[in-house]
Formats: structure tokens, C-alpha cells, sequence
């Protein structure tokens, strides 16, 4: 079963959702990125760049930023799929999103899935590909 991260309480800065759509996306394919800052360079997962806490949202350091993606080359050939629910119909942030991405031969291989819009942070979701490896 897919656990979400426990919220704070509605009206603290904390309580905001993360609403964004690529990260969900990214955060399926196994992204890592580069982060410089004064004290040089860093590749850290993007999976443990998120904090989940409202306030602080990215683990970054005073004076660093975010430079580049990375896409493992083992992700290639995984197929995807990201929807999301949204008041309007175009240029509107996610009340909910879901990402899925899947390794398929025939059957699912393996597959992540990742959500946005319902949590302080994108939340990859434990165990996908547990529970639809082998399915079609």
C-alpha cells in the first residue's frame, strides 16, 4: 500500500502542498542533479533533495543552485506517463499529479511512480514495482 508523508496543520507555511510537474516525472527516472555553490560542485539523487517540510522545500545550501539533470542511462527505454488534476485547462498548477514510468517486455519489468500537489514535497511512491511486476 502507498503511504504519503504526513501533513502539518492547514494555514502554516508548512502545510503548503509542492505543486510542481516535472519533478514526479524525474523523480521516476532516477534523476540525479548538480548543485554549485561556493564550496564547488555536488550530485546528489533527487529523491534526497526534497526536505518535505513546507518551509525549507530543497536541501541547497546559502548561495548554491541547481545546474544540471541527469538521467541514468539504465532508464532507457522506460516508458511514462504523468497526469494531473487542475482547476483550468492549461498553465495551472497540479491539485493532484501522478507520475508513472515503466520497463515493459511483454510484461511490466519494473516501474515507479511519483505524486505531486497532495504533499509538501514530491513523494516517490514505495513499492510500485512490486505490485504490477509481471502484469500487462
Amino acid at each position: 500500500m502507498a503511504t504519503c508523508a504526513t501533513w502539518r496543520p492547514v494555514g502554516t507555511n508548512a502545510g503548503r502542498p509542492f505543486s510542481g510537474d516535472t519533478p514526479p516525472a524525474l523523480l521516476c527516472l532516477s534523476a540525479e542533479i548538480e548543485i554549485v555553490g561556493p564550496k564547488g560542485f555536488r550530485r546528489v539523487p533527487l529523491k534526497d533533495f526534497y526536505t518535505n517540510d513546507g518551509v525549507v522545500r530543497m536541501k541547497l545550501e546559502k548561495n548554491e543552485m541547481l545546474t544540471r539533470i541527469f538521467l541514468p542511462e539504465s532508464m532507457s527505454g522506460w516508458q511514462g506517463a504523468y497526469l494531473k488534476l487542475r482547476i483550468r485547462g492549461s498553465i495551472d498548477y497540479p491539485l493532484a499529479g501522478v507520475a508513472v514510468a515503466i520497463k515493459k517486455n511483454g510484461v511490466v519489468q519494473d516501474a515507479q511512480a511519483a505524486i505531486t500537489g497532495v504533499n509538501p514535497a514530491p513523494h516517490l511512491i514505495p513499492n510500485v514495482a512490486d505490485a504490477l511486476r509481471g502484469s500487462r
